[in-house]
């Protein structure tokens, strides 16, 4: 991804998940939201990887494929794990 936004979100409720750390909008392509409730200082350069991982794989796909699952999470997952991965030989 050439540019993306990071917004800083704080979960007013019990999140969808355990360990619900952050999201992505499709109404905000270059947007990923990080619930600071959810995300130790530790692991917030892993959890902004992740999600970004999200985007690139869309603004190569022109869809999320499948969101949090499927390809796009196969993807940000990979990426987690290697660095050069990229969204075409995902999908």
């Amino acid at each position: 991804m050439p540019e993306a936004r990071v917004a800083f979100v704080e979960a007013v409720g019990p999140t969808p998940r355990v360990g619900f750390a952050g999201f992505y909008a499709a109404e905000f392509p270059e947007l990923i939201f990080i619930v600071t409730s959810g995300t130790r200082p530790p692991d917030l350069r892993a959890n902004v990887r992740h999600e970004l991982a999200h985007l690139a794989y869309r603004a190569k796909h022109g869809n999320y494929g499948g969101g949090h699952v499927g390809p796009s999470e196969d993807f940000a997952l990979a990426f987690e794990r290697d660095g050069t991965v990229r969204p075409e030989d995902f999908g």
